[in-house]
């Protein structure tokens, strides 16, 4: 995976991220599936802006592996 810093605080970011748009279509586990996948993959940038609050927990459960 390919990292860029930030400008400010110097933290890592991938460079490819994950969007959480239409992720809420999709059960539970398989949202929390994905995002475990991608963290194994590497993928550190997560986008939040969700219109629904389904995906939320998932991606806490995911979290607390990593």
């Amino acid at each position: 995976m390919e990292y860029r810093k930030l400008p400010h605080g110097g933290e890592a970011i991938s460079v490819i991220g994950l969007g959480t748009s239409s992720i809420q279509a999709s059960s539970e586990k398989e949202i929390q599936e994905t995002v475990e996948t991608a963290a194994e993959q590497g993928i550190n940038y997560f986008d939040m802006a969700s219109a629904e609050s389904k995906p939320f927990a998932a991606y806490g459960r995911a979290c607390l592996l990593y």
